[in-house]
């Protein structure tokens, strides 16, 4: 995030959110004005819409803010139209209401849907069908943002790994609230009424009771940015006060009229804030907090500069918002998101691409506006009255939406389960004469690769074969967290203790490890945090991740001192493939060297094992189209691993330099396949299986350590 977020656009009546057509003018018959109907809003949807779209398709992954933009429209129209309707005493019929919402949102997100399962199936390795059957399932129930959240995943570009559901995040964000706010204003409209209010004071109470949770949303938001910014993007929490802003906003038209030439200078000012969004901040870093003010405050004036003077809409900006074409492409809003980051994800599944041109981009564009418009065609027929001409072509669109509904629920369910009721347990006892995975390497006369047969695992069981896994006691320790976490390995009585430290790459040699120490008598401690390994960075100032890294580092660096640990081992170099402008190999970064200087003036050993090499992009999708044995899914070893950066790294007998590469690439190639075993999760981590057949070697290295028995 891997991201993002659109329209749930529900109609733009204000009395009828959940309206089963867009307010939008219809291509192909007059737009004739409705008094007081927004036209220039909907042109905004559509200005929103295709800044997203373009900088998914076009963008690197930066952010757009036209899902800011969305939620504060839908928060005018429907939260404005909710208050209202509570706030004046109206009878509301929430069943009604979550109904009519269901019949808009619900029948095209089953059409997108149902197409991910099929392109899933169709374009999308084996390894991936698990975490998108989850994310189709937690997209049905309008909750893949708080999926997205707890697994721990950013927003990031579009690649052909992406999920194809994971934009659905933001309509589970919408989708919640819908739900959440007219729940709220009925329980504070319940409790103001028992106090004895007045009609009018109890209106104004439900006003301040809204502004009094944006303002609780916000500064929540900005809690959530600084303590760990990958789950306050997907919090719905953190997120809501962009959707009451909307409602304030709704809240406070009456009483607002702007003199025309005010009207005219604030729309165009709003409109320059929300097209330089994607340019002057680094959403992605930063969203739903202050920086998200710049696309919100800008959606604000141009809704704002519509409620000016006399017919302030044909003037200005709003004037181009509400410009006939733009209305019509608004109307559509929400039909296209759903399905513009669908079709460019399988697109460049199907392609074997990492990103589109402006040709091909542009051709993804059209294909998806297509796809909105078709999905409208059919969803509006299933779900219309029983007037004649409503009933002609339903049942048959009807019967088309009970199908994806069976393939939404059914599909996702069935993989899931069947993955649960066999899962991978086979990497403890591989038979070496048919997958000797290293070995084949190590000693390729004895064990010879044995190809003809099928490799283990299977990518399918690829992504849930880490390390570790299954060992409670070896938790590992947050991305933004700080404690030191103890997993012991090994020989828990060994007469030597040596402490394992580092992050996922120091965890990828723990259960190798596992079995040399035990064979030896040794006691490994293994000191294990996401995303940070064994380092001395020195004083900051640093971003949150870097600074937790740090703290955490010291502490352990402190404790293992304390301890008297007979050495360390851990990770010694990085790809240089995370860096631009780098074909020369993996790296010695300085502040690992600074670690093991820091300990080996405290007479500790180090022992530092030349990372595994990474590749370029995920192999895997290659490994499924191609085969396991294609030289197309191979990255050359030089590009991979030059020169050893270890060989002259530290001088000292504490220090041991120790280099797998010889049997983790071949003499010219890195394979992600080796001796019949899938050797890699990602494009960096290796599998828990490929692993532990490194224990041979990896003893054969130990075995030249100084202080290692």
């Amino acid at each position: 995030m891997r991201h993002r977020m659109p329209p749930g656009q529900v109609r733009s009546t204000p009395g009828d959110p959940a309206a089963a057509a867009s307010a939008a003018p219809r291509p192909g018959g007059p737009a004739a004005p409705r008094p007081g109907h927004r036209y220039d809003v909907e042109g905004l949807r559509a200005v929103a819409i295709l800044l997203v779209a373009g900088f998914h398709v076009w963008g690197d992954g930066r952010v757009s803010g036209g899902v800011d933009v969305f939620l504060l429209i839908s928060g005018f129209f429907v939260g404005g139209g909710l208050l209202r309707r509570v706030g004046g005493g109206q009878p509301f019929a929430f069943g009604a209401y979550v109904a009519k919402l269901g019949r808009r949102l619900v029948p095209p997100l089953l059409l997108a849907l149902a197409a991910v399962v099929v392109g899933t199936w169709l374009w999308l390795p084996r390894s991936e069908w698990s975490d998108v059957s989850g994310g189709v399932l937690a997209s049905a129930t309008y909750v893949e943002n708080w999926r997205m959240a707890l697994a721990g995943q950013a927003y990031a570009a579009a690649d052909p790994m992406s999920s194809p559901v994971q934009h659905i995040w933001s309509l589970s964000v919408q989708g919640q609230l819908f739900v959440a706010l007219p729940l709220l204003l009925l329980a504070i409209r319940f409790v103001l009424r028992r106090a004895g209010l007045a009609a009018e004071a109890a209106r104004r109470g439900l006003i301040a009771a809204v502004a009094v949770l944006a303002v609780a949303s916000f500064v929540w938001a900005i809690i959530g940015v600084q303590v760990n910014q990958n789950v306050a993007y997907f919090d719905t929490g953190a997120r809501a006060w962009e959707y009451l802003a909307g409602t304030l906003v709704a809240a406070a038209a009456s009483s607002v009229r702007l003199p025309r030439v005010a009207a005219v200078a604030l729309g165009w000012v709003g409109l320059a804030m929300i097209l330089a969004t994607g340019l002057a901040v680094d959403a992605r870093a930063t969203f739903p907090g202050p920086a998200a003010l710049l696309p919100i405050g800008g959606a604000v004036l141009v809704i704002v500069a519509g409620l000016g003077a006399a017919a302030p809409r044909d003037h200005g900006v709003g004037r181009v918002l509400g410009w006939r074409p733009l209305a019509v492409a608004g109307g559509y809003a929400y039909e296209f998101y759903l399905w513009h980051w669908v079709v460019l994800v399988l697109a460049l599944a199907a392609t074997g691409r990492e990103t589109f041109g402006w040709l091909a981009g542009s051709v993804v564009l059209v294909v998806s506006g297509g796809a909105a418009w078709l999905a409208r065609r059919v969803t509006d027929a299933a779900v219309a009255g029983r007037s004649s001409q409503a009933v002609r072509g339903g049942g048959a669109r009807r019967f088309v939406l009970v199908a994806c509904l069976a393939v939404v629920l059914a599909v996702p369910s069935g993989w899931l389960s069947y993955r649960a009721a066999s899962p991978w347990t086979g990497g403890g006892d591989l038979d070496a004469s048919s997958h000797p995975g290293a070995l084949s390497l190590m000693d390729p006369d004895r064990w010879p690769d044995a190809s003809g047969q099928p490799y283990v695992p299977d990518l399918a069981d690829a992504k849930s074969d880490w390390p570790l896994v299954g060992r409670e006691e070896c938790d590992t320790t947050g991305v933004l967290e700080t404690d030191v976490r103890l997993c012991v390995l090994g020989d828990p009585a060994g007469a030597i203790t040596v402490a394992l430290v580092g992050g996922s790459h120091a965890v990828t040699f723990a259960e190798p490890l596992d079995a040399v120490a035990l064979e030896n008598g040794v006691r490994i401690e293994g000191y294990f945090k996401q995303g940070c390994p064994l380092a001395r960075w020195g004083d900051g100032p640093f971003d949150e991740q870097t600074q937790t890294c740090a703290d955490w580092n010291e502490s352990v660096l402190q404790h293992v001192a304390d301890l008297g640990v007979a050495g360390v081992i851990t990770t010694g170099t990085r790809s240089g493939f995370e860096l631009e402008d780098w074909d020369d190999g993996d790296y010695l970064p300085g502040p690992y060297a600074d670690a093991w200087v820091w300990l080996g003036d405290r007479g500790i050993g180090v022992a530092a094992i030349r990372d595994n090499p990474w590749f370029p992009s995920d192999p895997l999708p290659c490994v499924d189209r191609e085969g396991p044995t294609s030289d197309d899914c191979a990255v050359e070893r030089r590009a991979a691993l030059g020169e050893n950066p270890l060989a002259a790294a530290l001088a000292g007998e504490g220090f041991a330099a120790i280099d797998l590469s010889d049997v983790l690439c071949e003499e010219e190639v890195c394979r992600p396949v080796v001796g019949n075993v899938l050797a890699y999760i990602d494009d960096n981590h290796l599998t828990a299986t490929f692993a532990r057949t490194l224990a041979p070697a990896l003893a054969r290295e130990l075995a030249e350590v100084s202080w290692w028995p």
